[in-house]
């Protein structure tokens, strides 16, 4: 899963992607070398070092699978290598999620309602899915994402107008401080020790995690990712049945070529 998450990994060096697909091509063909801690450096280091180049341009799921590779050629070091790579998803996913409510809390934008805003006017599919919230209608959603691509398109400042008759603030501070409280919350499941009967809430949570935030607002890149670690710290066969296929959907929706 980890391998072929790094073949939809776009923007990388051209030769690098190759590199990636033939390493997967390798693993398919020699499935022994899945057991082996050198491939498993040579894929970090493929890894790493585009990382380490272009690491100011790159997007923050890039770091997170460079850490989950790191973890896998650490867990070779370890007396259990399913347990540590178990353990290791949790503590990953729960400081993405610790940061990511940090940045929330923190950044003026987000805190005030104001990118909240954005996403629910100008962005698919949230701008469809919170319309029942702010009255928005999909014409005027189409109108505003077209002349927001438009803009972007522009290399001098200018400013555009957005049309459509809606009431977007209130709803806005309300989906706001939503995503603040589940974020701050699933990272205080996934960070604090739990007894193996009150685990599982991790998985609950993640879960219902894809089922409502995921829908209103994808984020493909984190998504196949936290599949991927779903289903590595998962322990009830049906949690790992729901993140490998959420992360088979997200891996055909994102492919480069339907892109």
């Amino acid at each position: 899963m980890t391998l072929f998450t790094l073949l939809t990994f776009t923007g990388l060096n051209k030769q690098i992607e190759m590199i990636y697909g033939c390493i997967f091509i390798f693993a398919v063909i020699f499935r022994n070398v899945l057991d082996r801690e050198l491939f498993w450096f040579v894929v970090l280091l493929l890894v790493l070092i585009p990382s380490i180049i272009d690491w100011w341009s790159l997007g923050g799921h890039a770091f997170l699978v460079l850490y989950w590779i790191i973890a896998i050629f650490l867990s070779f070091f370890s007396e259990d290598r399913l347990s540590f790579v178990s353990k290791a998803g949790q503590y990953l996913i729960g400081c993405v999620f610790l940061f990511a409510a940090i940045w929330k809390f923190m950044s003026p934008e987000f805190a005030d309602g104001d990118a909240m805003k954005y996403f629910m006017i100008t962005t698919v599919p949230m701008g469809i899915t919170t319309s029942p919230f702010t009255g928005l209608d999909r014409h005027s959603l189409s109108t505003n994402i077209n002349n927001i691509s438009q803009l972007l398109t522009q290399d001098t400042t200018q400013t555009v107008n957005l049309v459509g008759r809606f009431s977007v603030d209130r709803p806005a501070a309300v989906f706001t401080a939503i995503t603040q409280f589940i974020e701050i919350t699933i990272a205080f499941a996934f960070i604090v020790p739990l007894s193996y009967k009150w685990s599982v809430i991790r998985e609950v949570l993640l879960i219902l995690f894809f089922l409502t935030a995921y829908i209103i607002m994808p984020v493909p890149g984190f998504a196949v990712l936290f599949s991927c670690i779903g289903f590595a710290f998962s322990k009830s066969i049906y949690s790992k049945a729901f993140f490998i296929f959420t992360f088979f959907v997200w891996q055909i929706i994102t492919l480069p070529f339907l892109g």
